[in-house]
């Protein structure tokens, strides 16, 4: 989770669509979508379950970030928004045997101001860091042996090596954004994303980011589709995560970040392709499943 904070120098305040502000560095889905007006009584509970894999964006060499799991529960209270996002990812090293595995969560709390054609977003999150081995080498041998996939094996190229033990760490940040709607179906977002991880393990990161929703009403179906365009500069205390393959530090990092779902009354079922996240230098997309029955646009 979630479910790319990006930072971009050279470039003004722009607009965007967002996702999460999960315990790695990259956005999560849907949990943190365009803000709604609803009284203070209101409940609405949101659920998202993601799978990762550079098989799903058409890369099929098991190396970098070869495969995340994300599961992500959200609470809308009126204005206020709670999220608790968890992921598990496996990084693998392009060109060696080294890996290593990174998982965490990330507690968050996102209120937005009112104001004349737009809105204002503060959400601050805090979040636990992990990394070694999570059994991540364990899930993808027993996944490279079932009989319709296939693919290395430990000992015949599979990245087989976790150099260390366990670390810890936490996380500390905020989001500051304004979106507007632009009309009854588009909707555009920009903002600031800032992360300190200041332990043994997790990503550091300074983002801005730019975008755009856009969802259509057919009485219980709601087809939609995000765009996502950033930069961040990225940096941690733990360099397995900086393996060749893994995340690039130090320097200006481009992400590009599609989504396209389907809504049908309380469910959602969509594809998410996220382009050079971390700096990794490559694809990996997600499969995903929510459930929540609420629309982006009420």
């Amino acid at each position: 989770m979630k479910k790319g904070r990006h930072f971009i120098p050279f470039m003004a305040f722009l607009i965007s669509m967002t996702a999460g502000g999960t315990c790695i560095a990259y956005e999560s889905g849907s949990t943190t979508a365009i803000s709604r007006n609803l009284d203070s009584s209101h409940l609405s509970p949101v659920v998202r379950l993601a799978w990762w894999n550079d098989f799903f964006s058409g890369i099929k060499d098991d190396d970098g970030f070869t495969n995340d799991f994300e599961l992500d529960f959200g609470l809308h209270v009126g204005k206020e928004y709670f999220t608790l996002e968890a992921v598990h990812r496996m990084l693998t090293e392009r060109g060696g045997l080294e890996r290593w595995d990174e998982a965490g969560a990330v507690l968050s709390w996102r209120h937005h101001f009112d104001f004349q054609g737009f809105m204002l977003v503060v959400r601050p999150h805090l979040g636990l860091a992990v990394g070694g081995n999570l059994g991540g080498m364990r899930i993808q041998e027993w996944f490279h042996s079932l009989p319709m996939i296939s693919g290395r094996k430990p000992g015949s190229g599979l990245q087989d090596i976790y150099n260390g033990g366990t670390l810890y760490g936490f996380t500390a940040g905020g989001e500051l954004s304004i979106e507007a709607a632009l009309s009854k179906i588009f909707k555009i977002r920009g903002g600031f994303d800032c992360q300190g991880a200041p332990l043994a393990t997790g990503m550091s990161w300074v983002t801005l980011f730019t975008g755009a929703h856009a969802e259509f009403k057919y009485s219980i179906i709601r087809p939609y589709a995000e765009v996502m365009l950033g930069e961040s500069i990225y940096a941690t205390n733990d360099m397995n995560l900086t393996m060749p393959g893994g995340y690039r530090t130090g320097t200006p990092q481009f992400m590009a970040d599609v989504i396209v779902g389907l809504g049908i009354k309380d469910w959602s079922l969509g594809w998410n392709f996220r382009y050079n996240d971390g700096g990794n230098g490559q694809a990996i997309a997600a499969i995903f499943v929510e459930y929540g029955g609420w629309s982006r646009f009420e």
